[in-house]
């Protein structure tokens, strides 16, 4: 992502797996746009900088892209090659290697409790 950036004033963005949102920006200078954030924010921010005069640079970056918004999402992450943790510590691999040999059954349903919480905000702004 930081080799694809443009000089500034620049939007660098990696798209989510289902192009609704915006894993990833990187903006020079930081504050060069507002941020949007939920399931629709790709081309949001893709107009945004448009309308600042910057065409954005967009990478596909299939690791950052993959999102954990719906329990079918869950089953992604687990079959991905190389296998992907959502966070670096160990305890996360684990637990999600954990999940990978006995069942899916506690990603699921951390990745609902997420969406639960994560809708709940987006209805109190």
């Amino acid at each position: 992502m930081l080799e694809a950036r443009a000089a500034a004033p620049s939007v660098t963005i990696v798209p989510a797996h289902d192009r609704r949102g915006s894993n990833a920006v990187l903006c020079s200078p930081p504050l060069v746009m507002p941020l949007r954030f939920g399931d629709d924010s790709f081309v949001p921010h893709l107009a945004a900088a448009r309308a600042l005069g910057i065409e954005p640079t967009v990478v596909e970056l299939p690791g950052i892209a993959l999102d954990i918004d719906q329990p079918e999402d869950v089953r992604a992450l687990l079959d991905a090659q190389p296998f992907m943790a959502t966070r670096g510590d160990s305890a996360a691999a684990g637990r999600l290697e954990r999940d990978r040999r006995g069942g899916i059954a506690v990603a699921v349903n951390h990745a609902l409790r997420q969406r639960a919480e994560s809708d709940a905000l987006s209805r109190r702004a």
